[in-house]
C-alpha cells in the first residue's frame, strides 16, 4: 500500500503486521463508494478497517470550485468543472448540423473517473469520426446526452459516471437500440461500472472487466474475415491498460480480437476478449475494450478499429 506505515507496536509476532494509511479528501464532489482491491500479482488474506471521519471545515462553495490549488484545478462537483477537465460532466453546447444526403449523425458521450474523457474520447475519437465524414455531436453531460441521443444515427460510448446508471440513461441507449440504431461502447463502458439490476453489462457487453493491467501488450486479430478487422493488422503491440474481460454471456458475443492476460496469478497463458459484437435483438453493438489514454487514442489500429466499427454497426 503505497505510503502506508508499519504500526510496529501493534503486533510482535514474526511474518504479521498492521499497517495504517491516511487519505485527506479534498474534493468537493460526493464519495458514493470506496473500492478496496489487491493489485494484480498476489493475493494475501487481509483484514481491513476503515474510518472515515467526516469532521472539518465544509466543502468549498460552488464559486471556488476550479481555484488552483498547488497549481493543479481543485477537483469539485463535476457539473462545475471547466469543460476541459477529466472529470467534468459539464455541457457542452455541440448541436449537429443540417441534415445532409447521406451524411450520418454521431453521438459521442461519455464522463466519469481514471481516464480523460473530454482529451480523448470526446476530443480525439469525436475528431476522427468527423474526418472520416460523420456529423459529431460530443459530450459529457446526461442531460445533453438524452437531449441528442434521439437525433443521432450512431452512439459511441465510454463512461463511468454514474449519471449513466441511471434508469433515465439506461432506458434511452436501450431505445436506441430499439429503433435500431448502431452502438459502439468504448474502453470504460465495458466496465462492471453500475450495479447489475440494471442489466446493462449482460445486455450490452455480455459481461465485462473487474480488474487490469497496464504495459505494452500484442492485440491478435482472430476474425480476419470480419469487417471491423479490414485493414487492421493482423497483430499489433500497444500501450493501454489491458481490461481483464469475462464474457458471463459467451454465446451472445462473437469475439474478433484477443490480447494476453498481463501477470497471470497461476503463470498459465490466458487470452481475453479485447474486440467483440454483441447480438443485440433489432441492432449492432460493438465492444472495443481498448482505449485508456493518447498511446491507445493516436493508434492507427484503433482508428481503424473505431471507424471500421461506425461502419459496420451503421449497416442494416
Amino acid at each position: 500500500m503505497p505510503g502506508s506505515k508499519n504500526a510496529r507496536q501493534l503486533l510482535n509476532s514474526d511474518g504479521q503486521q498492521v499497517r495504517t494509511l491516511w487519505m485527506p479528501v479534498e474534493s468537493a464532489e460526493i464519495i458514493e463508494k470506496i473500492v478496496l482491491s489487491s493489485a494484480d500479482t498476489e493475493i494475501a488474506p487481509t483484514t481491513v478497517a476503515v474510518t472515515v471521519e467526516i469532521g472539518g471545515p465544509p466543502n468549498p462553495p460552488a464559486a471556488k470550485v476550479g481555484n488552483k490549488i498547488s497549481g493543479k484545478a481543485k477537483d469539485g462537483p463535476s457539473d462545475l468543472l471547466p469543460k476541459d477537465n477529466p472529470k467534468t460532466t459539464q455541457p457542452f453546447g455541440q448541436q449537429f448540423g443540417p441534415r445532409k444526403a447521406g451524411q450520418l449523425r454521431v453521438l459521442v458521450a461519455g464522463a466519469g473517473g481514471s481516464h480523460n474523457f473530454p482529451a480523448f474520447f470526446l476530443g480525439t475519437d469525436a475528431l476522427t469520426a468527423k474526418a472520416a465524414g460523420y456529423d459529431v455531436a460530443a459530450t459529457p453531460n446526461l442531460k445533453e446526452t438524452l437531449a441528442l441521443l434521439p437525433q443521432a444515427d450512431l452512439f459511441v460510448f465510454s463512461g463511468n459516471h454514474a449519471q449513466f446508471g441511471t434508469p433515465e440513461f439506461q432506458k434511452a441507449i436501450r431505445d436506441f437500440a430499439a429503433a435500431g440504431k448502431g452502438i459502439v461502447l468504448l474502453h470504460a463502458a465495458t466496465w462492471y461500472n453500475w450495479p447489475l439490476e440494471t442489466k446493462y453489462n449482460d445486455e450490452f457487453v455480455c459481461g465485462g472487466a473487474r480488474g487490469h493491467g497496464h504495459s505494452d501488450f500484442t492485440f491478435t486479430v482472430t476474425k480476419a474475415d470480419h469487417p471491423i478487422m479490414k485493414g487492421v493488422p493482423a497483430t499489433f503491440v500497444i500501450n493501454d491498460e489491458s481490461y481483464n474481460v469475462e464474457l458471463t454471456r459467451p454465446e451472445g458475443a462473437e469475439v474478433l480480437g484477443t490480447i494476453p492476460r498481463q501477470n497471470p496469478k497461476d503463470g498459465q497463458s490466458v487470452i481475453l476478449p479485447s474486440v467483440w459484437t454483441v447480438k443485440y435483438p433489432g441492432t449492432k453493438v460493438v465492444c472495443i475494450a481498448l482505449g485508456h489514454d493518447e498511446k491507445s487514442h493516436d493508434h492507427p489500429a484503433y482508428r481503424k478499429l473505431l471507424l471500421n466499427s461506425l461502419t459496420w454497426v451503421s449497416q442494416k
